[in-house]
């Protein structure tokens, strides 16, 4: 199986329109923030109680998705997940897939520490409280290269939460606002 970092990966996407980012996580872990173009078909299911248990459908999915003759670049939290989704692919004929070591978070050693940074683009764009646009951001931002850049959606809305924080992250880090329909916040992680 062929493995490649996230900084890697984004290189890689950046100059070859045609790769697609294929996220494995689940569909909460996709919609508290997930790298930008990146399509969601989750190889397990979060059930509260319960863990994750496996997506039945994964190859069915896929395969109404995504053309067998896609360059793909799988990633995952952590990069086990995606290891086996590249598998499963690659038995179901597909050529031209690559997993991201160390997932979207980016490589850890055993005590939690980040010792290959994750993604250059997050996006969050989740449930709207403060309080889980926060636990996002401090979730993610860990495992931002330096200089990455986090969007924020709705940030000129009734969404109070969202609101509130991009007020206050944007006078924390160099920032750029789209004031257009609900608003789009833009910092740069430094």
């Amino acid at each position: 199986m062929k493995e490649i970092n996230a900084q890697e990966a984004y290189d890689l996407m950046q100059s070859d329109p045609e790769v697609i980012y294929l996220d494995v996580r689940s569909v909460p872990e996709f919609e508290a923030g997930h790298a930008a173009g990146a399509i969601n078909i989750p190889i397990a299911h979060f059930t509260p109680g319960s863990g994750m248990s496996p997506n039945q459908d994964f190859p069915a999915v896929v395969e109404a998705n995504v053309p067998r003759n896609a360059k793909l670049v799988v990633g995952c939290k952590s990069g086990g997940r995606s290891a086996r989704a590249c598998e499963m692919m690659s038995q179901m004929g597909y050529g031209d897939v690559t997993n991201i070591r160390g997932g979207f978070g980016g490589a850890m050693d055993n005590f939690g520490r980040v010792i290959e940074p994750g993604t250059e683009l997050l996006h969050i764009d989740g449930w709207h409280k403060f309080s889980a646009v926060r636990a996002d951001f401090r979730l993610f931002r860990r495992h931002l290269n330096r200089g990455a850049l986090v969007m924020f959606h709705d940030v000129n809305t009734v969404f109070r939460g969202m609101r509130l924080f991009w007020k206050l992250v944007s006078a924390q880090y160099p920032s750029y606002l789209v004031p257009y329909g609900h608003g789009l916040g833009i910092i740069r992680v430094d």
